[in-house]
């Protein structure tokens, strides 16, 4: 607040660059690119495919996302990553986490030391097994940010009501974040909380893809609100584990995100589900044709060739596994889809099997309290095979 109470003005990007252009990073650029002058100067849209550069700038659609809905004429579009963040001050990652690093490492020479980083993907850093804000850290320090929530591209880019939490160590560069994103469809609230944040959105793709292969198999109706119950459990255990907080796990980018991507919106979903349903319609084949063919229609089923969650599952199960944590449902979808050893249509009895020693409902005030100070040494921890057959 400045003398007389007055608001002080919003400090105006003047060149924002997303880098991605993807269903969700056209649709957040386009988003961006309504907003008023006072707010942004301009958007610049990266992405590596010529056609759908020249299609973005000459007709203002994607050829292949967002149904060739008319895009923002602010928007332009490169398939020069140089030209793209050049003189930028807020740069929007949008991109697969694997290609995170990548990038990273390409724009360190051309990045100036002021510039902003917000990370709209939604994984784990494989070589590291940390949370992406780690591989943008030591360029970006806390100047960055990570935005997630359940949210779809369709919904953004046609201004329906979506809620997203903004993740940021900084609170004052989070509120004027959130205020350049703020509409009255598009409701952004902050927190401090970045890798509770960061890991709610990549664990919800881990168990969505879950959930699709427990319906794939007709498991019935069900046992679809006891499984987002257990998932929510596994999710918190390892967001604390990692240095999330625990009341970052049953808000927008927790629970809600979770809850909205146990459905057929989500493309980590569908996976599961027609990986599920071709493993049970190829009984009899040679297991390694059985697989590839569920892999081969789960991927068309999603609508993309990258399946995000399954890098992320395999990730989170070395995390697991190294702290011998008691994650009944990550193990499980571990055994059917990396390890193999595990027929899906025994997913679920498998996560029973595993949870036995869970005999009642929910956790004591004392273990919360424990649970909250000291997540890296007080949790569930996973029970020897011997001691489960006693």
């Amino acid at each position: 607040m400045v003398s007389g109470g007055m608001m002080m003005s919003f400090q105006r990007f003047e060149k924002i660059a997303v880098i991605g252009a993807g269903s969700f990073g056209t649709a957040i650029a386009h988003h961006l690119a309504q907003r008023s002058p006072e707010k942004v100067g301009s958007v610049i849209l990266y992405g590596r495919n010529a056609e759908v550069v020249k299609s973005i700038n000459k007709n203002h659609r994607h050829p292949l996302h967002l149904n060739g809905f008319e895009l923002h004429i602010n928007l332009k579009a490169t398939d020069e990553l140089g030209k793209a963040i050049e003189n930028t001050d807020l740069i929007v990652f949008a991109i697969p986490t694997s290609s995170i690093a990548g990038i990273v490492n390409a724009l360190q020479p051309l990045v100036d030391s002021n510039v902003v980083a917000i990370n709209l993907a939604k994984g784990l850093d494989a070589s590291s097994l940390t949370p992406i804000s780690e591989v943008l850290r030591p360029m970006f320090k806390r100047r960055q940010a990570v935005l997630s929530g359940p949210s779809f591209s369709d919904d953004v880019f046609n201004q329906k009501p979506v809620g997203l939490t903004l993740g940021c160590q900084d609170r004052s560069l989070g509120r004027r974040l959130a205020e350049l994103f703020n509409t009255p469809a598009f409701d952004v609230k902050v927190s401090t909380d970045l890798v509770g944040v960061e890991i709610g959105g990549a664990l919800k793709n881990v168990f969505a893809l879950i959930a699709g292969l427990i319906d794939g198999v007709g498991e019935g109706a069900s046992v679809k609100g006891d499984f987002i119950s257990r998932a929510m459990v596994e999710m918190r255990d390892i967001g604390l584990f990692l240095g999330g907080r625990w009341s970052t796990f049953s808000g927008r980018s927790g629970l809600g995100d979770l809850v909205t991507t146990c459905s057929d919106h989500s493309r980590n979903y569908r996976y599961g589900v027609a990986w599920a349903d071709t493993w049970v319609k190829h009984d009899g084949a040679e297991s390694k044709e059985r697989r590839e063919a569920a892999d081969e229609a789960g991927r068309q089923a999603s609508g993309s060739s990258t399946i995000e969650s399954l890098s992320t599952l395999e990730v989170v199960h070395k995390i697991v596994d190294r702290a011998k944590m008691h994650t009944p449902i990550v193990h499980a979808g571990w055994r059917v889809l990396v390890d193999t050893s595990l027929n899906v249509q025994h997913l679920v009895r498998e996560v029973r099997r595993l949870d036995l020693r869970r005999h009642r409902e929910g956790a004591s005030p004392l273990q919360i309290l424990m649970h909250s100070l000291f997540p890296r040494r007080v949790f569930r921890r996973r029970y020897s095979s011997k001691k489960r057959r006693r």
